[in-house]
C-alpha cells in the first residue's frame, strides 16, 4: 500500500473514478456478456456505462472513498446509506439521456437479466447502507486496498448509528469468499445468463452478522 492515500473523493476526481472503474471490471464476467466489447480501443459504450455510474452515484451524493497514488484513483468505494438515500437507485428522468448512448453496445437480454439478479432480497433491512462500487485495477491489486476501503466503510457507521449493515452484491466466486472472510454472510443468490450474482449483508455489529 506504499504511496496510496486514503482520502474522501468526489466531483474533482470524477474522471479519475471512472478510469478506475473502466479498468477494474473490464475482464468481469458480467460486463463481458453485457457489452459488445470491453477491450480499449473498442470500449465507447462500456465507458458511456461507467461514466452514467459515477455521474448516478454522484448525483446521488454516495459517500465514495478512494485511494490516490501518483495522481489516480487506485481504488474507489461508494456507499449509499450515509447521509444520501439507503438505496441504490437510478432515476428515469436523470439517467435516460445517458442510457440512450449506452444501449447501442449493449446485450439489452443481459442487462435485463441482470436487474433481475440484483432486486434486492426482502431480508436486507430498509436501515442498511449499500455498496454502489467497489474497484480495484488489476495493478494494485494484491495489496490490500479493497480491505482497507471496506474497513473504513465500517468505521463510517459510528457516525450513523440508525444504520444496521453494510448490504453489497457480486458476480465473482473469488469475491464471494473474500467478503465472507470479512465477516459478510450470504443471504441469497441468483443467476442472470449464467453468472452467479451473490447477495451478502455484513450487521454493524460483526458478531451477529452470522446469527
Amino acid at each position: 500500500m506504499s504511496g496510496a492515500i486514503l482520502q474522501p473523493i468526489g466531483p474533482g476526481e470524477r474522471t479519475q473514478i471512472i478510469q478506475c472503474l473502466a479498468d477494474a471490471f473490464r475482464q468481469d464476467p458480467v460486463f463481458l456478456r453485457l457489452f459488445r466489447s470491453t477491450a480499449p480501443g473498442r470500449d465507447l459504450y462500456y465507458r458511456r456505462f461507467m461514466t452514467l455510474w459515477v455521474d448516478n452515484s454522484l448525483r446521488e451524493q454516495h459517500k465514495l472513498l478512494g485511494f490516490l497514488e501518483d495522481g489516480r484513483v487506485a481504488a474507489v468505494v461508494g456507499v449509499a446509506g450515509l447521509g444520501s438515500v439507503s438505496r441504490v437507485s437510478w432515476s428515469i428522468r436523470s439517467t435516460l439521456p445517458a442510457m440512450l448512448g449506452v444501449l447501442p453496445g449493449m446485450y439489452i437480454g443481459v442487462g435485463l437479466s441482470m436487474l433481475r439478479a440484483t432486486a434486492h432480497p426482502k431480508s436486507i433491512p430498509l436501515e442498511a447502507c449499500e455498496l454502489s462500487m467497489l474497484a480495484v485495477p488489476p495493478e494494485f491489486q494484491r495489496r490490500g486496498l479493497a480491505r482497507d476501503l471496506l474497513g473504513a466503510v465500517q468505521n463510517l457507521l459510528a457516525e450513523h448509528p440508525a444504520v444496521t449493515g453494510i448490504y453489497l452484491y457480486t458476480t465473482a466466486a473469488g469475491s464471494l469468499q473474500f467478503y465472507q472472510h470479512l465477516g459478510f454472510t450470504l443471504v441469497a443468490s441468483a443467476t442472470a445468463m449464467g453468472v452467479p450474482v451473490y447477495h451478502l449483508y455484513r450487521h454493524r455489529d460483526l458478531s451477529k452478522s452470522n446469527n
